[in-house]
Formats: C-alpha cells, sequence, structure tokens
C-alpha cells in the first residue's frame, strides 16, 4: 500500500499537471481547471494542516465541484487532439528527415530540453545536423513542444479522471491508489521516438 503523500508532495504533482497544461493550450482548459482546483485545495490545506502525512484527511483535498461525465469529456477531447498533431508532428519530421538524408532505420529519439530546444537523445551519428534542422523550423519545434504538453496532460487527465472516480467510492483508498497523480518529483520527461515504422511516446 502507498503512503498518503505530504502537501507539499501533493501541491508538486499538481503543477506538474498544470504546467503540461500550460504547454498545451486553451484547448485543454477543461482538464486544466481540475487540476487546478485539485492543486488548490491541496495548497490551502498545507498551510492549515501542521500534522503528519498519515493524519492529513483526504476529504481535505477533494475538488468540488466537479463532474465525472465533464472531465470524461475533457479527456476525449485532448485525445482527439492529440492524436491529430500526433499525426502531423510525425509526418513533417518523417518529411524533413528524408529530405535531408536521414536514417530513420534504428530511430531517432527526441525531447524538449529545459531552454525549449528540441534535442536528441542518446548516440546518433546525425545528432548535430538533426538538431540544427530543428531548430531551423519553428513552427514544427513549437508543434513538438505542444505535442509533449499535450502527451504529458492526457497521461495526468486520465489519472484524474479514475482518481475523482475513485474517489467517489472511497477517498481515503483513492489518495493510496494514485500517487503518480500527486508525484512529487517533477523530472518526468516526454520522450518521442520516430523511426521508418513507429512513432512512439514514452515518458521516463
Amino acid at each position: 500500500m502507498f503512503p498518503i503523500h505530504s502537501p507539499g508532495q501533493l501541491i508538486a504533482g499538481a503543477a506538474i499537471a498544470k504546467q503540461a497544461a500550460s504547454v498545451a493550450g486553451s484547448a485543454v482548459s477543461g482538464t486544466g481547471q481540475f487540476l487546478n482546483q485539485l492543486a488548490s485545495k491541496v495548497s490551502g490545506q498545507s498551510k492549515l494542516e501542521k500534522g503528519t502525512p498519515s493524519e492529513i484527511p483526504a476529504a481535505s483535498i477533494a475538488p468540488t465541484g466537479l463532474n465525472l461525465s465533464g472531465i470524461n469529456n475533457q479527456v476525449s477531447s485532448i485525445k482527439e487532439e492529440t492524436a491529430a498533431l500526433r499525426k502531423s508532428v510525425s509526418g513533417r519530421l518523417r518529411q524533413l528527415f528524408t529530405k535531408n538524408g536521414i536514417d530513420l532505420n534504428s530511430g531517432v529519439n527526441l525531447q524538449t530540453d529545459e531552454l525549449g530546444r528540441v534535442r536528441v537523445q542518446g548516440d546518433h551519428p546525425d545528432k548535430a545536423f538533426i538538431e540544427s534542422l530543428l531548430a531551423g523550423d519553428q513552427d514544427l519545434t513549437n508543434d513538438f513542444k505542444k505535442l509533449s504538453g499535450l502527451e504529458s496532460l492526457t497521461k495526468k487527465a486520465k489519472e484524474a479522471y479514475q482518481f475523482q472516480k475513485a474517489y467517489a467510492e472511497n477517498s481515503q483508498k483513492a489518495v493510496q491508489d494514485y500517487p503518480s497523480l500527486f508525484n512529487q518529483s517533477n523530472e518526468e520527461k516526454v520522450t518521442i521516438r520516430i523511426s521508418q515504422q513507429a512513432f512512439d511516446i514514452k515518458f521516463s
């Protein structure tokens, strides 16, 4: 069984989701509102509670005024936009790489760094060239960053929906069963791997 996290940990986890919502844009504002409400509840609780994490009641972090069907609709909307953008970005990346002679047989792993630049992860003979190509296509780079944000938000939104559903049945157990929604670490990265046959999303 997972421990109940402290208010500080909950705030950090909610902040990750809020950041992803910000990157992804206004199309996901409904789910972003859910996550913002959760963060606000936790933030307020952290100022009031002085006990140990296990003494903090799950009810104190429950978002209010939220509708499961509404959240589910938002998740579906995000998934649709993500799928469309994934198709667009994958096609444009393949076109760019093929035009410039980049071999995709071994695949290329791409990730956005802390400065917003798209970087090649791992060893690749054309690493510097690939990064220069991406730096020269701002529209593609922006859409890549938006896709990364949407992929992260989709993951968090699904967890948020399941958490709210589980919370309605057993609040204390729901907090324990969904630690990833409130993960203290903000180091989760989205890696997009493109090859001749695939376009994969990985979280690390």
